[in-house]
């Protein structure tokens, strides 16, 4: 086994307002969830202002994502949410996905069973050419492995990735 990989993800976010304000309750996921091949090592996340010290607590939703909850006392004219995680990455091997013969190449048509199910989720609120480009190069031209793979084989950790708006991000 490979040692891990480990990296740091830090987020911030900062709203400033003209005028002093009072804060509702706020829900963040800031948290990565770990898994087989992720751990999170440490996670630490600065509100300011301090929310109400008996308000601020953490809870799961339904999928099992950890949420925080802060409710805040008095006003402030910015709100800002510091967030930073480490964490560490342990290489896996490729899974050989056993296929349906029908999927091998895309597109392919989904049984019934599978469509009535899928409705909603092959339905795009809002169509976009520029998404649609970006998204065509991550699905192989030839079958074996799907677009899953093809993300997996594209992207390698500590490269820099394009975004669908042709913006690169490390």
């Amino acid at each position: 086994m490979t040692e891990p990989k480990r990296f740091t993800v830090r987020h911030v976010s900062v709203y400033r307002y003209s005028e002093p304000v009072r804060f509702g309750d706020h829900r963040m996921m800031f948290r990565p969830r770990a898994s087989h091949d992720l751990r999170l090592v440490t996670n630490q996340l600065v509100i300011t202002p301090t929310p109400t010290p008996s308000r601020r607590h953490w809870l799961h939703d339904v999928f099992d994502n950890s949420v925080a909850v802060a409710s805040f006392a008095g006003k402030a004219s910015e709100l800002r949410f510091d967030s930073e995680a480490t964490l560490e990455h342990f290489d896996t091997p490729m899974p050989d996905y056993a296929l349906e013969p029908y999927a091998v190449n895309w597109p392919f048509a989904y049984t019934n069973e599978e469509a009535s199910d899928l409705v909603n989720a092959r339905s795009r609120q809002y169509p976009d050419s520029d998404v649609d480009e970006w998204a065509r190069r991550f699905i192989p031209v030839q079958g074996g492995g799907g677009a899953k793979h093809a993300w997996l084989q594209i992207y390698s950790p500590g490269a820099s990735i394009e975004r669908f708006n042709g913006k690169r991000v490390s």
